[in-house]
């Protein structure tokens, strides 16, 4: 290795170093910022008051609502279980204050309890946009939940809770009649509000939450699903989010920001890393809002989202004389999960969030779902066999590319010859080389088929094993949960150690190594290097599966490698191997030179 490559592994080993390090340490620079400037802490808190306290908007789908609306108000409780979770509703605005997933760890400790998410401070299916405090009688008969109160003078409303024995889908009805003898009587619009979601951890990536929603926004003449993501909350708080970096925010922007988009809204949904909440209302609705909450910005000035909510808005309606109306909605709390979702709604599997290679990100995981079923050893070992799967689909084309290499490799000295010959006529060396390839039935391009095949499926599982929940707190060997990094010794040494990435980097390197040079030896023991050193620093902090899946992966293509290289040495041995070509060529016997 040269001075040149050694420089340039220097560098990206000190980059991983710094990446590292910087994920440790970020911790103890958030907490030192605000030990030097309280009165930026102070600062924040007092405009964070003065946010919650701003009136609500009674003619839009306000989604920030004022957190003491109720702070004097009795509050009556019930809870209602069935088979995958526990549902406790509250008075306060007829809302659903929290669900317990009796399936889903808390955390990786099962004596912390299961998952909880907690909508105290926002409320899930809670009545806003009328005058409040709204105070329902509750009560419940098995899995049906009452909730009913007066929303206006002498209109009464009753909303009706029914509870599956075995799923998430709640079916919610308000009823609303008007008991007034002779005279008309106008029902205010309302909001119906998803709870704020940050289940997974407080301080969430601004990738694991959004609202979504299908909607005809104002002036467009179709309805589709739109994803109110990374770069539109941080246009909220006022800062920006662009490329690979992460969203940026001045610590003097508001703790927390609302929108209210108008259209005709058909479903709209607010989730995290691996749970959702979606509303989806019989009726389509006529505007939708979106609201988020941070958390003080750190030394770097990064954004860190505490809550995302969202909310339908509904208009108002005229009532006769003991008339009634009714509003019916499908309400689903739970984790983001393919066979939960497909039966909801059609495009309610937008909200995996799955982007471009959305068919390939849902054959995949489906097939995943599969292998685990029918093979012992959980996730860890279907990552196994899917990964065996997907090389055997490729193997035709990875064996292909094999020989095209070896092919290569035997025809370098010819080209070596070539270019030292015609270095100063580059249109004549090109055409030498290409005839080369033609008499040796060897196509330069065939090694680019393999990865532009293979890049859909890397990009499906990277997406899949990223935020399926199924792979939440998924044990394998070592690792604990195959969603996150390994993070090994950390509270021994301050930081973690990823042993599949490490592991990974070196089958590339062993790899690289085995493959045929099909180009300048120098070039090639260069990329042995840093390639696998590139990747090394992407896949540390990346999930443990995704790790697992590539170093599988690497490791059945040196097998492949090695197998390839045996089988060739007993093909020369025994002389089944066609010989490289003569060296003289027709062309040179034309001019009467020798090459």
């Amino acid at each position: 290795m040269n001075r040149q490559d050694k420089i340039i592994v220097a560098i990206l080993v000190l980059a991983l170093i710094a990446s590292v390090y910087h994920t440790w340490n970020s911790a103890k620079k958030t907490a030192q910022f605000y030990r030097e400037h309280p009165e930026l802490a102070q600062r924040q808190l007092q405009e964070n008051t003065v946010s919650q306290e701003s009136p609500i908007e009674v003619e839009k789908p306000a989604v920030a609502e004022r957190k003491d609306a109720y702070a004097d108000v009795p509050e009556t409780l019930v809870s209602v279980t069935n088979n995958v979770a526990v549902y406790t509703f509250s008075s306060h605005g007829a809302s659903l204050k929290s669900v317990t997933l009796l399936e889903y760890d808390k955390t990786l400790n099962p004596e912390d309890g299961k998952v909880c998410m907690d909508f105290s401070s926002s409320g899930a299916m809670k009545l806003g946009g009328i005058p409040e405090p709204l105070l329902f009688s509750v009560s419940s008969t098995g899995l049906v939940v009452y909730a009913s109160g007066e929303v206006a003078d002498s209109v009464n409303f009753l909303r009706t809770y029914e509870i599956p024995e075995d799923g998430y889908v709640l079916k919610v009805t308000d009823r609303l009649v008007n008991n007034r003898e002779g005279s008309d009587c106008m029902v205010p619009g309302y909001t119906v509000a998803l709870g704020s979601m940050d289940v997974s951890g407080a301080g969430a990536d601004m990738t694991d939450v959004a609202v979504d929603a299908k909607v005809q926004l104002s002036g467009s003449d179709k309805a589709k699903v739109e994803n109110f993501d990374t770069r539109y909350i941080s246009e909220m708080f006022g800062g920006t989010a662009g490329g690979c970096s992460r969203a940026r925010v001045s610590p003097y922007a508001p703790m927390s920001e609302s929108r209210n988009i108008p259209g005709t809204v058909y479903w709209v949904a607010a989730r995290d890393r691996f749970f959702v909440q979606m509303l989806i209302p019989e009726a389509s609705s006529r505007g939708f809002g979106v609201a988020a909450e941070r958390l003080p910005s750190d030394a770097s000035g990064a954004l860190r989202i505490s809550g995302i909510a969202a909310s339908a808005a509904f208009d108002g309606m005229k009532l006769g004389p003991g008339e009634t109306a009714e509003r019916s909605y499908e309400y689903y709390a739970g984790p983001r999960k393919m066979s939960n979702l497909r039966p909801l709604t059609k495009d309610a599997l937008k909200v995996m969030s799955f982007g471009t290679w959305r068919i390939f990100c849902e054959w995949l995981l489906d097939l995943l779902n599969f292998i685990e079923r029918i093979v012992p050893g959980g996730y860890g070992m279907a990552i196994i066999v899917l990964t065996v799967l997907v090389r055997l689909l490729l193997y035709p084309i990875n064996k292909r590319n094999a020989e095209s290499m070896r092919k290569m490799s035997k025809i370098q000295p010819l080209i070596k010859e070539v270019n030292d010959k015609y270095a100063n006529d580059p249109q004549k060396k090109q055409q030498e080389i290409m005839r080369i390839y033609g008499e040796n039935k060897v196509n330069p391009l065939s090694s680019c088929l393999p990865m532009l095949i293979q890049l859909p499926i890397f990009i499906a599982l990277f997406t899949i094993l990223r935020s399926s929940v199924e792979l939440r707190f998924a044990p394998f060997l070592w690792v604990a949960d195959l969603s996150a990094p390994e993070n090994l010794f950390r509270d021994a040494i301050g930081f973690g150690v990823n042993i599949l990435p490490l592991t990974m980097a070196g089958t590339m390197a062993l790899q690289s190594y085995l493959t045929p040079t099909a180009g300048d030896p120098a070039q090639q023991r260069m990329m042995m290097i840093i390639m696998p050193v590139m990747m090394l620093v992407m896949f540390y902090q990346l999930p443990s599966a995704l790790c697992l899946y590539w170093t599988v992966s690497q490791i059945l293509a040196i097998f492949g490698l090695l197998w390839n290289r045996r089988k060739n040495k007993s093909g020369d041995e025994s002389g089944a191997e066609v010989l490289p070509p003569p060296r003289e060529t027709r062309q040179m016997r034309r001019h009467g030179k020798k090459e």
